[in-house]
């Protein structure tokens, strides 16, 4: 088996990370994420767009990337920073899940990384790798033509959204990286590590280890090899034990005479737990009723200057998916975002692209030559008193739609009649 072949196990999950292979160890490592992270020293939220970077020719650019550890300082990186640092390249990107794995040929669960199986050949780096859990870094460079997009926002911080950079210069290897989630540092995929976790191994003393101790290599070796024989069966099993825990879930819970949810055995819930009531359940939608009217109302005026109303909320639909729904109803009239996938934002970053959305609708409205050869009705409503005004916008009138065709000379018949 080559080294490809072996990365290609590797992305799947079907082969461990890390792989010996030659004179080096094949890594699983995420190159980024996609959608919106914070970045806190330039109190800044960036949105990377999942349309650009989960594409293959955005894998086909990141193939053959330097990996480094840490930065260069500066943010440069040249040929002695070069030299200090490389300490492998990448072999095979490919779009994973956030753990790792790779998920390209499902369409409902597609990213929303971009990972690469990497060549790490510097020894003190692999045992670094195995020993400490560390993330990793995108280096990446743009241009003003980009078309990279600044928002400031109230609070004095900004929201990036980027397009697509320039120049990919490198992956670092750092101790925590911008796309990390929750659970800290995530950026290496440490299959082996992760297996050790899981094991229900009990604590020996130092006697009974040293005694079980291999005396050997081969013994060494062989202990390895069932290391990861047992973690390519957790791989194959995770799928099914996470439907099975959730099925014991679902038939365990059941109900008091009062109605009441009991915990799996059986009883109440502690004095710690909250009961939701019929009224609490009632105030939420009350609340989410009126929020949704207000998004309706703000994009009703939007909606009304192109010459249609705001559709009304659907039953079961989020307050997020709501507006989400309403800006995407006008993004075609924002330039520059009318590509954006609204679905990945979320919070300030989705809040600076709504607000600008409505904006540019509202110009629209008002620029006839946006809809050449169609008259359009709009119909304005005074809030104080409630008088209709009925304009009409166009590059024509009404009149010329009652126009008989024009008629021309083209010639004089001189011939003789008869």
């Amino acid at each position: 088996m080559n080294e490809l072949e072996t990365a290609r196990l590797i992305a799947t999950g079907l082969m461990t990370s890390p792989t010996p292979c030659a004179d080096h160890m094949l890594w699983a490592i995420r190159i980024t994420s996609t959608g919106t992270a914070e970045r806190v020293a330039l109190n800044e939220t960036v949105f990377r767009d999942p349309n650009i970077w989960l594409d293959p020719e955005m894998l086909s650019r990141v193939a053959g990337l330097p990996v480094l550890v840490e930065h260069p300082a500066g943010g440069r990186l040249t040929s002695s920073e070069f030299s200090d640092r490389n300490v492998g390249s990448i072999l095979l990107p490919y779009i994973a899940d956030a753990d790792g794995f790779q998920n390209d040929t499902d369409p409902a669960n597609f990213g929303p990384d971009v990972w690469a199986v990497a060549r790490i050949y510097d020894d003190a780096t692999n045992n670094l790798l195995q020993e400490r859990t560390i993330s990793t870094s995108p280096s990446v460079n743009f241009s003003p033509s980009d078309g990279n997009v600044t928002i400031p926002l109230g609070d004095g911080s900004h929201v990036l959204l980027e397009k697509s950079p320039q120049h990919l210069c490198h992956v670092s290897l750092v101790e925590n990286g911008v796309w990390d989630r929750e659970n800290g540092p995530s950026g290496i995929r440490n299959d082996l590590l992760k297996g050790s976790d899981m094991s229900d191994e009990i604590e020996k003393t130092p006697e009974e280890k040293e005694a079980e101790a291999p005396n050997d290599a081969a013994a060494d070796m062989e202990a390895k090899i069932d290391q990861i024989l047992a973690h390519m069966g957790t791989i194959g099993a995770r799928m099914d034990a996470m439907e099975a825990a959730d099925k014991a879930r679902r038939d365990t819970r059941r109900k008091d005479a009062d109605g009441l949810d009991l915990n799996d055995d059986g009883s109440l819930p502690g004095r710690g737990e909250t009961r939701r009531t019929a009224a609490d359940t009632a105030k939420d939608e009350r609340a989410d009723a009126a929020a949704k009217a207000l998004v309706q109302a703000r994009a009703d005026a939007a909606y009304l200057g192109l010459g249609s109303r705001a559709p009304s909320p659907m039953m079961g639909e989020t307050l997020q998916g709501y507006r989400s729904r309403m800006a995407r109803g006008l993004q075609r009239h924002s330039a520059g975002f009318d590509k954006i996938d609204l679905a990945t934002l979320s919070g300030p970053a989705f809040d600076a692209i709504e607000d600008r959305i409505y904006g540019d609708a509202v110009v629209a409205a008002r620029t006839p030559e946006t809809i050449p050869g169609v008259i359009r009705e709009v119909v304005k409503v005074d809030p104080a008193t409630g008088q209709r005004t009925i304009n009409f916008f166009g590059d024509h009138t009404f009149i010329h739609e009652m126009k008989r065709p024009s008629r021309r000379l083209i010639g004089i018949n001189t011939r003789p009649a008869g």
